[in-house]
């Protein structure tokens, strides 16, 4: 293990995010008698203080493969709400809302194109999981309550997190493509074999850059446990893998 310096050398750190070969993070680092955090990368040459989108704060989260695009979230001017952000060797750049005052950006495609997250909708009364791709945020919908989305695999083509579905509180895992929109796993993979039978998957928090394999946790009779999903080449069964229990989660 490598202590990654802090911004002013003193004060707190923490990694959320690392290129493929493990030469680059990103995260945030507390700068010297502050209280606020700031987004930062740690390359080869050091600690890299990435700024912010006005405010005094930033939160750096998801990376590129290559770690030339980091995105999170920022407060914006006189530290109001925050939005999420992708950061390049060009800037900051705001991503915006889908109509209310707040955006989290949580990962990055791995070719930096697409960002995905969280954003309130018109009049903050509901939290809905976005997209940003080229220039605009969309709003990829939920399962009829809030959603969120925490992974984006290597292309921006296909995204996964969380939602609630419509007269329930209970979370279901999501996969979103173009295509097909969001559709809950829990009903989406016995169509193509997976057997459930004991599960409610709740949320999906990782894919793999082709998109073939989803991870993320749900209950399985009664047990929290952390699960793995092989997605296929067509005609090809696909694999449900339970893993270990998985305790003290931490959630924003």
């Amino acid at each position: 293990m490598k202590d990654l310096p802090t911004l002013g050398g003193t004060g707190a750190s923490g990694g959320y995010g690392v290129s493929s070969d493990g030469s680059i993070v990103a995260g945030l680092s507390f700068q010297a008698g502050s209280q606020f955090s700031r987004a930062a990368r740690w390359t080869s040459a050091g600690i890299e203080d990435l700024g912010t989108l006005g405010g005094a704060s930033a939160y750096g989260y998801g990376i590129s493969s290559d770690g030339s695009a980091v995105t999170g979230w920022s407060s914006t001017v006189g530290n109001a709400k925050s939005h999420a952000f992708r950061w390049t060797t060009s800037g900051m750049q705001d991503l915006g809302t889908l109509g209310g005052t707040s955006s989290f950006g949580y990962a990055i495609s791995g070719d930096g194109s697409a960002v995905v997250g969280d954003s309130y909708t018109t009049g903050d009364k509901l939290v809905h999981a976005f997209r940003w791709s080229g220039s605009e945020m969309h709003d990829i919908g939920s399962l009829g309550g809030f959603s969120k989305a925490l992974a984006v695999n290597a292309d921006g083509s296909i995204v996964a997190g969380f939602s609630n579905p419509t007269g329930t509180f209970e979370n279901h895992a999501f996969m979103w493509t173009e295509s097909s929109g969001m559709v809950d796993l829990n009903t989406f993979l016995p169509t193509l074999g997976v057997d459930l039978s004991g599960w409610t998957l709740t949320e999906a928090s990782g894919l793999s850059a082709d998109g073939s394999a989803i991870t993320g946790y749900g209950a399985f009779n009664g047990q929290e446990m952390a699960f793995l999903v092989k997605l296929p080449a067509p005609g090809v069964m696909p694999i449900l893998v339970a893993s270990l229990l998985v305790v003290n989660r931490r959630r924003r």
